[in-house]
């Protein structure tokens, strides 16, 4: 009988031997599973490799122990901040065409993973065994869950890891786009401006003049009541500029970087529209969509623009402040 799968079996049976309390303090925290440190990996035995020759070609190390060390945003190691904007905002998101070489999933238990996954991001220095996601696709499995439903690239199955609370910078001016973007600027003869501008508009109004019914209408996926709580009442809030004030605040439209992963007249996403929060936005102006999310910190609030079934819609995201913003020019 087929069944579904959450993780590999190995994984599932070492990651359960991980010990201690949750970490009370911003220090430090030192994590280890002791059943995988008796398979003999450990730090004396671990082989130390460029992040990118396991990320990329894990079929090559499968059963290793490995020592790798990064940043962690949840359960994803990635080999450095340009790494986290390749990828992208979302498990299984290719931002850009190299960031399979940038990242790599973690296997680990109790209470470490509590800690990652409560947000923020950390320094780590990781050892395990080298695994891949496509491991765990055999024919009596229908659906993986965790990290490897969203990807099927390499997986550490963690003995060791050392973590420490780290600040993410964000990114911003024409070399980082260039470098580990996903938008770039909408050309002036873009044949969407016209609708994104005045959809995008349209969005804006409802929030200075405290439509939450027509923000509803307009949004392509219902927006979560702490959504709709973020643009119209809540304080602080990145809207609260807009709110009853009728601006003409700057503005910028952002298309997909890559036109194979834009959308088309039927369904996907058409641009991003940002206006500006504070006097000057330029060179300040987000070039990912990792930096599209809204928060306090960000001096620009955006929206999605996307078509479902031929309908142009907004969507909206609340920001989790993950990445910091950079300091003022």
């Amino acid at each position: 009988m087929r069944r579904l799968a959450y993780g590999l079996v190995l994984a599932a049976a070492l990651v359960c031997g991980g010990a201690g309390a949750a970490p009370q303090t911003e220090a430090p925290y030192d994590w280890s599973n002791p059943l995988i440190a008796q398979r003999d990996c450990s730090a004396a035995t671990a082989a130390e490799i460029p992040f990118a020759r396991f990320a990329g070609d894990p079929g090559a190390f499968i059963g290793r122990c490995l020592h790798l060390t990064g940043i962690v945003v949840r359960r994803t190691l990635f080999d450095g901040i340009d790494g986290y904007y390749r990828r992208g905002p979302y498990e299984g998101g290719r931002a850009r065409e190299d960031a399979e070489r940038s990242h790599i999933g973690l296997f680990t238990g109790d209470p470490l993973y509590d800690l990652l996954y409560k947000g923020g991001a950390f320094d780590a220095d990781v050892i395990g065994l080298a695994r891949a996601c496509w491991q765990l696709y055999r024919p009596d499995v229908t659906i993986v869950g965790g990290y490897c439903h969203h990807e099927n690239g390499a997986i550490l199955v963690v003995a060791s890891a050392r973590v420490t609370p780290t600040h993410l910078t964000r990114l911003t001016g024409d070399a980082a786009r260039e470098r580990v973007g996903d938008l770039r600027a909408a050309p002036p003869d873009w044949p969407e401006r016209a609708m994104a501008t005045a959809l995008a508009n349209r969005w804006l109004a409802d929030i200075e003049t405290g439509n939450i019914a027509d923000f509803r209408t307009i949004s392509g996926r219902p927006p979560s009541d702490d959504m709709v709580s973020l643009a119209f009442t809540a304080t602080p809030s990145p809207f609260e500029r807009f709110r009853g004030n009728r601006v003409q605040p700057q503005a910028a439209l952002f298309v997909p970087r890559d036109p194979e992963r834009a959308g088309n007249a039927q369904y996907g996403t058409v641009g991003v529209s940002c206006f500006c929060r504070i006097d000057d936005c330029t060179g300040r102006w987000p070039i990912s969509t990792l930096d599209t999310d809204n928060t306090v910190q960000r001096p620009y609030v955006c929206t999605t623009i996307d078509r479902d079934n031929g309908v142009p819609l907004t969507y909206t995201e609340a920001g989790d402040a993950r990445i910091e913003e950079p300091a003022a020019p």
